[in-house]
């Protein structure tokens, strides 16, 4: 099932973006936008947007990329900034996550903390505890469904019980199910 969340192609007057159009319209919901402003006013109709991923291509001034940045760390919603590079043989993308906007203290409050707290600053940075908790969920996680199967495998009468470990092992492997899911959220290979 293709997703359904739409695609903005930012695309200013006189920058030549056929290539890129044309490899965004396979993937379906393609608006082009002139500009930042049309984007989170709405344009037509002054509406707000639906929120989603937002295409600027490398010859976009930088200006409006610091406008966008800026701009959607306001909205709500699940926006997602894309630049994308031309290098000869295809396209490349690295995201900009525009986060959210917080106060000077608190930005530098998370610096110093680390950690978690960090991550909230940095994609990179949240990619790595993403990793590091799934590393450290997992392991713990594997031994309690392991010695559910064992007590599982014992020879025992109490029906009770039995349901009760049956139970136990479902909601072990829904959680392992759910971590490996997470398995989509690490750095790429260089």
């Amino acid at each position: 099932m293709p997703d359904p969340t739409p695609r903005y192609l930012i695309a200013p007057q006189g920058v030549d973006l056929s290539t890129l159009r044309k490899c965004l319209q396979a993937s379906g919901r393609l608006r082009e936008v002139p500009s930042p402003e049309v984007l989170l006013s709405g344009g037509e109709g002054g509406r707000a947007l639906e929120p989603g991923w937002v295409f600027v291509p490398s010859e976009v001034d930088s200006g409006i990329v610091h406008e966008l940045v800026s701009r959607l760390g306001r909205e709500s919603g699940a926006w997602a900034l894309l630049l994308v590079d031309h290098d000869g043989d295809g396209f490349s993308v690295v995201p900009v996550s525009p986060g959210f906007r917080e106060g000077w203290g608190s930005t530098l409050e998370r610096m110093e903390e680390g950690g978690t707290a960090r991550a909230l600053l940095s994609f990179r940075h949240s990619l790595e505890e993403v990793s590091r908790i799934r590393h450290d969920v997992n392991n713990p996680l594997t031994s309690a469904l392991a010695e559910t199967q064992l007590m599982l495998m014992e020879p025992e009468s109490d029906p009770e019980r039995e349901e009760a470990l049956r139970v136990v092992e479902t909601q072990l492997r829904r959680i392992r199910d759910l971590i490996g899911e997470l398995t989509a959220l690490r750095a790429p290979s260089p």
